[in-house]
């Protein structure tokens, strides 16, 4: 909660397009160490190696606070023409909601 209500109050500041490659780039650095200790693991059986994966859960679920939550709704509606940001972000929120229903 903190990360994201930081990322929303300083956008402006630290603009969109630095914070979604940002994000993206922390996700996928923290994605690459929870995969590879998380094969240490299954391959060795060392805990260790398992308990290493949380932090990096914390450090992923960060960067995604950083543009996922913050901007997910205003960058849709920012790339719009204004006559239609009201049925796209109709569009985005139906799909949205429909793959958090599928996936739950």
């Amino acid at each position: 909660m903190v990360a994201s209500l930081t990322a929303g109050a300083y956008s402006e500041r630290m603009g969109r397009r630095f914070m979604w490659v940002t994000s993206n780039a922390g996700m996928g650095f923290g994605f690459a160490f929870i995969m590879g200790f998380a094969a240490a693991f299954a391959n060795t059986g060392n805990s260790s190696y398992g308990l290493a994966v949380i932090p990096f859960i914390f450090i992923v679920y960060g960067f995604y606070d950083l543009a996922w939550i913050a901007l997910n709704y205003t960058y849709v509606a920012e790339f719009l023409p204004y006559n239609l940001r009201t049925k796209g972000l109709a569009i985005y929120i139906t799909f949205n909601n429909l793959s958090n229903a599928f996936n739950q």
